[in-house]
């Protein structure tokens, strides 16, 4: 009876925050046209009131320059998380040509045991955290590979 009775609160909250929610954005949002509600809609991930107040701010045209110019800011939690990831500080188009360069080594390798492991090898730096933490070291003349 109790998990019952935490579920029900937990779905009245939900409904109260959502229903919350919706009538900040309709009291917000009550001077723009349908047009303008469904462009915001469009091109944001959501009509807010935050976005409503900038787009009355800034006009349509400068509100979607300042959308696609890629200099909004984040907040600050996000924006470090972001940063914080190795991905971000390495050009995509350079790690796609080593990659490519690397299968290209592979497949020069010897068919068998040498070739698997290079492969594993390269998976395994492709599928992990941080795409960049391993480094490739392979030595043609023994076959032995590694990631460090």
């Amino acid at each position: 009876m109790s998990e019952v009775r935490n579920k029900l609160r937990r779905a009245l909250w939900m409904f109260g925050a959502a229903a919350c929610a919706d009538s900040t954005v309709a009291l917000a949002s009550r001077d723009l046209s349908r047009e303008d509600m469904t462009w915001l809609n469009r091109v944001t991930h959501g009509i807010s009131s935050t976005t409503v107040a900038r787009y009355r701010a800034e006009g349509r045209r400068r509100f979607l320059d300042e959308q696609l110019d890629g200099k909004a800011t984040l907040p600050d939690p996000i924006a470090q998380q972001i940063q914080a990831l190795d991905i971000t500080h390495h050009d995509g188009a350079v790690l796609l040509k080593e990659v490519a360069d690397e299968q290209k080594r592979i497949n020069t390798l010897p068919e068998g045991e040498p070739r698997e492991s290079a492969r594993k090898v390269l998976n395994d730096h492709r599928t992990a955290p941080s795409f960049r933490t391993a480094t490739f070291r392979c030595s043609t003349t023994t076959a032995a590979c590694s990631a460090g």
